[in-house]
């Protein structure tokens, strides 16, 4: 009686123990969620082939060397009928989907790990990641390819192809490849399920097996050909070119892009090298094990690893986003062993290693998180910069004799912004040196007339905003009357007379 009692304990315990972590997962991106932040540049981007392409026209290669899947951008162009271009409309998808990842994430280490302490540690450590937090509030994909990769783990881990009948295996083919409309990095875990399935069973692939292979196949090339290949074809050079670091060379570069991406992904935490050894250690655990997801992941990752040495797709940054539930589970997994049993010295010094290694998990960012809100967050990725409330500055400063001018990088900002502001002006010109030149910048700005009222709206530099102190400096030296400037980061809004 006296141990049953001290069973439930713990079980009520844990109980409100990993609710609360729940809770809290979902509180933060809630709350990132509804602090609203303008668009930025990116956004803006992926948003304007929304707004102004029908249905059919998200088929087609995007406007702007920007790519993403074609269901996914739908999806939101239906909701942008039903309620509106707003950014929370723009981003509900990917909000959504974050929060349900939340929970599948749940019941997929709840399938892995047996000691409930670890179980909580898992879904810690999913809750109070950064990365999972922002991308829970930006107009584009990734959040939902973490809840693709984490989604199909689950149900892959329950569903073996060789159980078929031939009926079953067309109506699981055509189920199993909907998520790729969704998310293009889902690719690597079917892959990945596809080669446990063939190579981890005691008896060879039959007929239904090989039904549900052709039936996938047919409906990823076909999609290949009809959507990603004419999108990549369009943006290709660009893609390329912005993401070159992305992809594994055998030189000094595979550890620095290693060791940047476990900078992205781990957030405040600085103690990278032992975050590269819990995540090297879970890997090779992963593949000796006989557990079907662990499994499934390693070769996924590996995978993964294989495309990005092949120049086919990057493992950088957002773009790997997908991995990063993966990841955790490698982290966690290290400590998955019976810590009776172990030497006491190497039980205490792994747990040690592993409080120190997320130690930036401390009070500040806690204090961070509800002081500064989504701000906090963004300052790990992104230089902040606001669009929108720059122009609403420019709206009611504005006169009709006014002259605005805009450097390139912020045109799109502008198409957004005044659309969703309602005010349609076309009076502007573009002033963009064909060089990030001082001289070059402060030439084009010399041939505007002078006697006349400017309002510069920068909300957005492609280079760490080069051209903003450049023009701060060249109002101050040229301008009759300043009659406002403005500043946030990347954003620059000035109102003067030359």
């Amino acid at each position: 009686m006296q141990n049953l009692s001290i069973t439930t304990y713990k079980n009520i315990i844990y109980k409100i123990v990993i609710y609360l972590v729940l809770f809290f997962s979902c509180f933060t991106r809630v709350f990132a969620y509804i602090q609203n932040r303008p668009l930025w540049h990116d956004e803006c981007l992926l948003a304007l082939n929304v707004i102004n392409h029908n249905f059919f026209g998200l088929f087609l290669p995007f406007d702007d060397n920007q790519s993403a899947p074609s269901m996914f951008l739908v999806f939101t162009k239906f909701l942008t009928i039903l309620f509106g271009e707003n950014e929370l409309v723009l981003r509900f998808l990917p909000f959504v989907f974050s929060i349900a990842s939340v929970f599948v994430f749940y019941l997929l280490t709840k399938k892995i790990f047996s000691q409930k302490w670890l179980l909580v540690l898992a879904n810690l450590l999913f809750a109070l990641n950064l990365p999972l937090i922002y991308y829970s509030q930006e107009f584009k994909q990734y959040s939902l390819e973490v809840f693709f990769a984490v989604f199909s783990l689950l149900i892959f881990s329950k569903i073996s192809i060789k159980s078929f009948d031939v009926k079953k295996a067309v109506v699981f083919g055509f189920l199993s490849f909907l998520p790729f409309l969704f998310s293009f990095s889902y690719v690597f875990v079917f892959a990945a399920y596809l080669l446990y399935e063939f190579f981890n069973s005691k008896t060879k692939p039959n007929r239904p097996f090989w039904v549900f292979i052709s039936v996938s196949l047919v409906l990823f090339i076909f999609s290949y050909f009809l959507i990603l290949l004419p999108q990549k074809q369009s943006s290709q050079a660009f893609l390329l070119n912005y993401w070159d670091s992305g992809f594994i060379r055998f030189d000094f570069s595979i550890f620095k892009l290693f060791i940047n991406n476990l900078k992205y992904f781990f957030a405040p935490n600085l103690n990278l090298l032992f975050i590269a050894l819990f995540v090297v250690l879970g890997f090779l655990k992963a593949f000796k094990s006989k557990n079907k997801i662990l499994k499934i992941c390693a070769i996924s990752i590996l995978l993964g690893i294989i495309a990005a040495m092949l120049q086919i797709y990057p493992i950088k940054e957002r773009l790997a986003l997908w991995s990063m539930p993966i990841l955790i589970i490698f982290i966690c997994d290290t400590l998955n062993f019976d810590f009776k049993k172990a030497n006491k010295f190497f039980a205490g010094f792994l747990l040690f290693t592993f409080l120190f290694t997320f130690s930036g998990y401390g009070v500040k960012y806690f204090t961070n998180i509800k002081n500064g809100g989504i701000y906090y967050v963004t300052s790990f990725f992104h230089s902040y910069e606001d669009a929108r409330f720059a122009l609403k500055i420019l709206k009611n400063n504005y006169k009709k004799s006014d002259i605005i001018v805009l450097n390139k990088a912020s045109i799109k900002e502008w198409e957004y912004y005044s659309r969703l502001l309602d005010f349609s002006v076309d009076n502007y010109i573009v002033i963009n040196p064909n060089e990030y030149s001082k001289q070059l910048y402060f030439n084009e700005l010399n041939m505007l007339k002078k006697g006349k009222d400017y309002i510069f709206y920068h909300s957005y530099d492609y280079y760490s905003s080069q051209l903003s102190p450049y023009l701060n400096e060249w109002i101050y030296a040229n301008a009759q009357k300043i009659y406002f400037i403005e500043k946030i980061d990347r954003t620059y809004v000035a109102k003067v007379k030359l």
